[in-house]
């Protein structure tokens, strides 16, 4: 199968899968058996890498032998052949989009025309993460992954001028989950746009087919051999891992315990954001409610106590939109860990019954949190 039948210049064998990975009877036998995480009950993580270690110099090899048959399969013409990981949410909403290995070149006219190749990159990118710890909600509890080559025969792009663009497209997808100001929208939109302005005019194939995977409450990973054969019919193979893992808090690793929770983290800036110049910025969740019109009881609250002032409006109302916009972003554990450090920090200022009614008191006692 070509990315283009007539190209010819590359195929690739059909029905390319990602496999679950084999693991040993004991193994199995002395871990739990995984399950799905259920909505607001933890975050996912998806990561790749691109062959074993004891791999690198054969696909190196076998890398430099495919690039030298493609500018002559164009004629010596500009273009870019990209392959490119791409990570969906349930719905079908573009998460990342991470080019893993790319080939470019570009031609110059010279003496009576003739073309000549000046410049040939190969660059290639060994392993990273497509998703970091996204909140597993009804679309998200689900992953769909497939592998995609996109190929411009009409202009030549620099490899890390593309990875940070698709870098910045990732967060930019992953921050739309968040409460964000119309200003930072915009940025989003922006940088989606010039993404899809080199893939909508580039052509597409699908590698390896999309799967589902599903958010388990134990690491799991998946593995495809994505198998070419190039001009000359010499084959070689792309060994591409895929890997799941889920955790419950982004404040604490087992069970909560509240002498070990500090209120620093009210302002532990955990999300990534696109400014306005185009670069990415960490922010804190309190953060980012103040700035958004979207929860405009919780940052009357939450504005209210920036400025050092006591609340004056209905402070059970504003507590309780509060913690459920906390709860819209964040696992259950970590909302209900972040209120209560919000409520520690602010003692002073804030009615502790009032923010604690409506069976609020109880949820955070729950998990060990108490007054």
């Amino acid at each position: 199968m070509s990315i283009s039948e007539a190209a010819g210049f590359v195929t690739i064998e059909t029905g390319a899968r990602f496999v679950p990975e084999t693991i040993s009877e004991r193994t199995l036998e002395a871990a739990s058996a995984p399950v799905p995480v259920d909505s607001k009950r933890g975050y996912g993580t998806v990561n790749y890498k691109i062959g074993e270690r004891s791999e690198r110099e054969y696909l190196k090899k076998a890398i430099t032998a495919f690039t030298d048959t493609l500018p002559e399969k164009f004629g010596n013409s500009e273009g870019t052949y990209t392959i490119t990981l791409v990570v969906k949410d349930g719905t079908g909403k573009d998460l990342a989009k991470e080019p893993i290995l790319t080939f470019q070149w570009k031609n110059q006219r010279v003496f009576f025309f003739i073309d000549k190749l000046v410049e040939q990159l190969q660059s290639t990118q060994w392993s990273g993460t497509l998703v970091d710890q996204l909140l597993t909600t009804d679309a998200t509890r689900r992953y769909k992954i497939g592998v995609e080559v996109f190929l411009s025969n009409s202009r030549s792009m620099d490899f890390d001028s593309l990875k940070k663009t698709s870098k910045l497209f990732s967060e930019g997808a992953l921050a739309s989950f968040l409460p964000l100001p119309a200003s930072a929208v915009g940025i989003i939109s922006a940088v989606s746009d010039i993404v899809d302005l080199f893939y909508t005019g580039s052509r597409k194939q699908t590698l390896v087919e999309f799967d589902e995977f599903e958010v388990m409450t134990s690491p799991q990973t998946y593995t495809v051999p994505v198998k070419f054969r190039d001009a000359q019919d010499r084959p070689w193979t792309l060994p591409i891992k895929i890997n799941l893992q889920a955790n419950q808090s982004k404040f604490m690793s087992g069970p909560f315990d509240a002498r070990n929770l500090v209120v620093t983290i009210v302002g532990e800036k955990n999300f990534t954001v696109v400014t306005a110049k185009g670069a990415p910025v960490k922010a804190s969740l309190i953060e980012l409610l103040r700035s958004s019109d979207d929860f405009p009881e919780a940052r009357a609250l939450l504005d209210s106590v920036a400025a050092n002032r006591k609340f004056e409006g209905n402070t059970q109302t504003a507590s309780g939109a509060l913690y459920a916009a906390l709860g819209n972003f964040q696992s259950i554990y970590d909302a209900r860990a972040l209120y209560w450090a919000f409520l520690k920090q602010n003692e002073s200022l804030l009615d502790l019954n009032a923010c604690l009614a409506g069976g609020r008191r109880e949820e955070l006692q729950q998990v060990g949190l108490s007054f």
